[in-house]
């Protein structure tokens, strides 16, 4: 309204280029008290708290005078900082593919209503940033890998990657080879791959749509068969608590009947319908590496796949590890100790 300071956007300047954060990326602009309405004699006043920004992949502007789409949510809130101007946050708890992530130009708008103006909105100016992506993370493996036999290798990374897919590839013939591909599972993926024997070099990607995303590489010695730690006198039937149970034969070669129950927490639509259960995992049959070491993994297919994955090392007729399920939207693990 009339003598009312403007609503104007302070940072970041307009077409800067910003890193990306997982935890939203923030917006200055200054927020003064203003006139939202005049009634003859009475005013009803404003504060930071009637401010608002929004966020779009478009500068089109709708009647009101503000930014024509949200692709990314509702508009942000205003926050007040100590020297009175304000700030918000663009943060969608969406994907991997969202702004903050996977890059690209963002426009934005601060804005407050006024019901005494045409239109109902004081706008600040359109201004934009550029996202620079940036994901990072860690790519782990076991002490020990043999040429042929599985082996559990696991990606680390505190981005807000869901709906993206973490790729495991390896250098052959000068290209770089995919190995296998995971979609990505909160703050830890598990990777299960066998390699040929010999020098490897590998690196761990962040697929999301087009976008792609080096996290990590390590080069990693990956020994040949020799000889065997475990033998005949290892086979028979195993047992350990939690209906946990299988069966090891071939000379100590071989793990079979594998199952244990695990408890496994299921996320529901509000916080309200998060919910505990037991689940069982199975797995058919996993090889046992000269060492002892066991990986075995299982992935299903069909519309609601499930995956279990199961590690540890025999030794002496004894079994220690853990055992790993994932399915809808539950998962969990457990310790596994069985002895013969």
């Amino acid at each position: 309204m009339p003598g009312d300071p403007p609503v104007v956007a302070l940072a970041p300047a307009d077409s800067a280029e910003v890193p990306a954060n997982a935890a939203g990326i923030g917006v200055g602009f200054q927020c003064p008290d203003y006139r939202i309405a005049v009634f003859g004699s009475l005013t009803q006043h404003g504060d930071y708290g009637d401010y608002g920004v929004r966020f779009s992949d478009s500068p089109d502007l709708g009647t009101d005078g503000r930014l024509a789409t949200n692709p990314y949510g509702n508009d942000a809130g205003a926050s007040l900082e100590p020297d009175r101007t304000c700030t918000a946050k663009l943060d969608t708890f969406d994907t991997a593919a969202s702004p903050e992530i996977a890059g690209g130009r963002v426009y934005w708008q601060a804005y407050r209503p006024c019901t005494s103006c045409t239109p109902q909105y004081e706008t600040g100016g359109v201004r934009s940033f550029v996202v620079r992506p940036s994901v990072t993370g860690r790519l782990r493996a076991p002490k020990r890998v043999y040429g042929g036999y599985p082996a559990v290798f696991t990606v680390e990374s505190a981005a807000k990657l869901s709906g993206a897919d973490v790729v495991l590839q390896r250098r052959a013939g000068g290209r770089w080879r995919t190995v296998v591909r995971r979609p990505f599972q909160l703050d830890r993926t598990e990777l299960v791959a066998s390699l040929p024997a010999g020098r490897q070099k590998l690196r761990a990607l962040v697929v999301a749509g087009a976008s792609r995303f080096p996290l990590a590489a390590r080069t990693l010695a990956v020994r040949r068969p020799g000889r065997r730690s475990t033998a005949a006198r290892d086979d028979g039937r195993y047992r350990g608590s939690g209906a946990l149970a299988f069966r090891v034969s071939g000379g100590g070669k071989l793990l079979r009947s594998f199952t244990a129950s695990v408890t496994v927490f299921c996320v529901g639509p509000t916080p309200a319908d998060n919910r505990t259960e037991i689940a069982v995992a199975r797995l058919r049959s996993a090889r046992i590496a000269p060492d002892g070491s066991v990986t075995g993994y299982l992935q299903t297919k069909g519309n609601s796949p499930a995956s279990v994955t199961l590690s540890g090392r025999l030794r002496a007729g004894r079994f220690k590890g853990r055992v790993s399920i994932a399915y809808a939207t539950c998962s969990g693990e457990r310790k596994v100790d069985a002895r013969r």
